[in-house]
């Protein structure tokens, strides 16, 4: 996975897998970080009550009886409503969408066309949105549909959007990041399809076992171990409610909402092996990373799940290993960067993990002027006539 860039007398400019990942994880992690100063979040807080408006305007128009209660929308006859927040916003999607521009890497000559293609991106990402809003809405009598394209479709499908978008402000096409793509798109559906009903007990048997042996080695935290059921996974944490007896603080928890992306990461090594010729030990290998990088953002969202549990049960006493202890809630900050660390990892997972393993783009290769073959002496050839 290599990123060529031909300037007009300059060799290409190559850069490493690992320097486009950290920068990708950089871009996402700050991008987190400043979604949640005042100024950015007040803005998404227009954008989310603008969507609810343009929603609630289209819907009445096509004839559907409902009210709108700030950025809630209800049916007055079901009396079901969905509520437009910020995962429909399209902040994290933009977020995504700068993360895996930067992952393409190159630079360019034109310089105000991908601005100019991020710009149309930001309008595309609002108008996905919107769509989601709306097709939210016209399933709120069914809820298991509702739930299935709210937290499992969209998700995938905003995946492939900010892939397309970010191919589009570097002037390539998906084609030129996936060998095969007619193929990458067929075993991405099919998996789908099959990874939505297997999910949630792959996620507990394969992932939660190593996300729970990541915790036991955490130094910091509250969370103490994920415990999967027929009823649900639950998240049990350290904390000690003033109660009479003493109880641990149980929380809901759902392994496989960090597993999301496995059809697509599948999808992408079938291609790699297929197109590439990716031998056996480095799919397993590759394979054996994306399901570590699943387990960390797991991980790190059980730390921050934990977290928010404690407080809002308002624990005041912590056991560990039999020691009881006084409860101190993090800071802020130490709060504030976690979350930014799991939204960091969650969107690279999704947006940019899928695309990452198929290990094969060339941003600067369609755009490379051809090179002039000269003789020893310096001076250009010239073809024979004949």
């Amino acid at each position: 996975m290599t990123v060529s860039d031909y300037r007009a007398g300059q060799a290409p400019r190559r850069e490493r897998p690992w320097q486009l990942i950290i920068l990708t994880l950089t871009v996402l992690f700050a991008g987190f970080v400043l979604l949640e100063t005042p100024p950015i979040a007040a803005l998404f807080g227009i954008v989310t009550k603008g969507l609810a408006i343009v929603a609630a305007s289209l819907l009445s128009l096509i004839g559907f009886d409902m009210v709108r209660h700030g950025v809630e929308l209800r049916d007055t006859v079901s009396g079901h409503a969905v509520a437009v927040t910020s995962a429909c916003d399209g902040s994290g999607l933009i977020v995504s969408l700068f993360a895996m521009t930067a992952w393409l890497g190159g630079r360019t000559n034109t310089f105000p066309k991908p601005v100019m293609a991020i710009l149309a991106a930001v309008v595309v990402i609002f108008i996905f949105n919107l769509a989601r809003v709306i097709v939210l809405f016209l399933s709120i009598g069914t809820p298991t549909l509702m739930l299935a394209q709210h937290l499992y479709v969209a998700p995938l499908l905003s995946s492939v959007l900010v892939a397309v978008l970010a191919c589009n402000a570097r002037g390539l096409r998906l084609a030129d990041i996936l060998p095969s793509l007619k193929i990458w798109l067929a075993v991405a559906c099919l998996g789908a399809l099959a990874w939505y009903v297997v999910s949630d007990d792959v996620s507990c048997v394969v992932a939660t076992p190593i996300s729970n042996a990541m915790l036991r080695l955490m130094p910091f935290g509250v969370s103490q171990s994920i415990a999967c059921s027929e009823a649900g996974a639950l998240l049990t944490t350290t904390g000690v409610l003033a109660l009479q007896p003493p109880a641990f603080v149980t929380t809901g928890f759902y392994p496989s909402d960090f597993t999301l992306a496995a059809s697509l990461v599948f999808a992408s090594l079938i291609v790699a092996s297929r197109g590439a010729g990716l031998p056996m030990p480095r799919m397993l290998g590759r394979m054996v990373s994306a399901i570590l990088l699943f387990c960390v953002a797991m991980t790190v969202a059980a730390l921050t799940i934990g977290y928010d549990a404690a407080t809002a049960a308002q624990t005041t006493t912590v056991s560990f290993n039999g020691i009881v202890e006084t409860y101190h809630a993090p800071s802020l900050f130490l709060l504030g960067t976690l979350k930014a660390a799991q939204n960091m990892l969650v969107h690279f997972n999704l947006f940019v993990l899928p695309f990452a393993m198929a290990g094969r783009h060339e941003p600067g290769a369609a755009a490379s002027p051809p090179l002039t073959r000269r003789p020893p002496d310096g001076r250009p050839s010239r073809r024979r006539r004949r």
